[in-house]
């Protein structure tokens, strides 16, 4: 976990990049980020989820830029086009770490989406990370 925390305040490794904004949250922005460089088996990472919280890791092959809101979060990858989801639970300091399904070396969109806390839930009864390209 250490390891995976360490790398997530590391900038990210060449050929990929954050995109979009992280919805509001009560803990900071929520931020998506690798483990290790995307030609490598690597994690993906978010820091700043709803504490305990219980989520989906959505993965695509293309963005959304239709920036419409859904209860309280954008979602940053296309459901018109291939995509998978991953049930994910944070930790109770809002970290969560799961080993990528995608091969090495593929392409892919990302985004982490909460059930968010009744404590919070002014912001809307979802929020998400902001989003993370691999490759072009």
């Amino acid at each position: 976990v250490y390891s995976s925390l360490a790398s997530c305040a590391k900038p990210l490794p060449g050929g990929t990049a954050q995109y979009g904004l992280s919805s509001p949250s009560c803990d900071g922005p929520i931020t998506i980020g690798l483990s290790a460089p995307p030609n490598q088996p690597f994690d993906l990472t978010c820091l700043n989820a709803p504490p305990n919280a219980h989520g989906l890791l959505v993965m695509g092959v293309l963005p959304d830029p239709s920036g419409v809101q859904v209860k309280g979060c954008t979602p940053l990858v296309a459901a018109d086009a291939p995509y998978i989801t991953i049930p994910v639970t944070a930790s109770p300091a809002g970290f969560v770490s799961v080993p990528s399904p995608v091969p090495p070396g593929k392409h892919f969109r990302a985004q982490f989406v909460w059930l968010n806390q009744p404590s919070c839930a002014a912001n809307g009864e979802i929020c998400a990370s902001n989003g993370l390209a691999v490759g072009p």
